[in-house]
């Protein structure tokens, strides 16, 4: 009788011990994840600032981000060079993250790799927010993709960056059908609009978008895991403390 009732205690103790060790188990790996992806920095072209402004406040993310001109990609050399500092003043807080794309330089995946960064697979910023829905349209017709922060730069990018006058405007945007602004409730200026069609003589569509997969390639970048990094394991060691 006397060992039942200590049977009885031991397995009712252990009954409550169990879930107590579950729950701390869960909030110290909840802690570990929030510690891994808090101490990752983005880093990005400024043409999708509005974008990922929008997009950090609606994930809840409060990862430090830091900006690239975006009127650099007309000169490798700069770029990389913008590149490079951007990666050295951010890469003691934490894994880099570069949300600009693979194609905007050559060598963008060597650069990413000298400082254990993680780059999105995405050719360019267009792709990044328009996802595999780009090789469909690419498939229909001969497209030139703007966003409305795009066309606020387009004078310093081609009149002043590549020194195009309207004739090599007009040469040089005459492969393409159609020029889509992708559209996601920005406003527009319309003289923008117009200055920029004039230069190109090519019809201006807007394109209306959603920002989920912009969304979507932050969570897989954020997801990555970096545990190999001494950093991340003090950082980890920490929080499970």
């Amino acid at each position: 009788m006397e060992d039942d009732k200590a049977n009885g205690l031991l397995k009712s103790l252990i009954a409550q011990i169990i879930p107590l060790n579950l729950s701390t188990l869960k909030s110290r790996t909840s802690k570990k994840k929030e510690v891994l992806r808090l101490e990752k920095v983005f880093i990005a072209c400024s043409i999708l600032k509005n974008e990922l402004t929008q997009v950090m406040q609606e994930m809840g993310l409060q990862n430090k981000i830091v900006f690239i001109d975006a009127a650099l990609h007309v000169n490798i050399d700069r770029l990389e060079e913008a590149l490079r500092e951007k990666l050295d003043e951010t890469s003691h807080i934490g894994k880099p993250l570069i949300l600009v794309g693979d194609r905007c330089h050559p060598d963008m995946d060597i650069i990413a790799k000298e400082y254990d960064g993680q780059i999105v697979p995405r050719a360019n910023c267009l792709e990044l927010l328009l996802g595999d829905k780009m090789k469909e349209l690419n498939k229909e017709a001969n497209i030139f993709y703007t966003t409305s922060a795009w066309l606020t730069r387009w004078k310093e990018i081609f009149i002043t960056g590549l020194g195009w006058d309207e004739i090599d405007g007009r040469q040089n945007f005459g492969f393409y059908d159609k020029i889509l602004l992708l559209d996601w409730g920005i406003p527009v200026d319309d003289m923008d609009l117009l200055e920029f069609f004039e230069f190109t003589q090519v019809p201006i569509e807007p394109y209306p978008i959603s920002l989920d997969n912009l969304k979507k390639e932050m969570t897989k970048l954020l997801s990555v895991d970096s545990d190999s990094s001494t950093q991340n394991r003090d950082l980890l060691e920490t929080a499970a403390k």
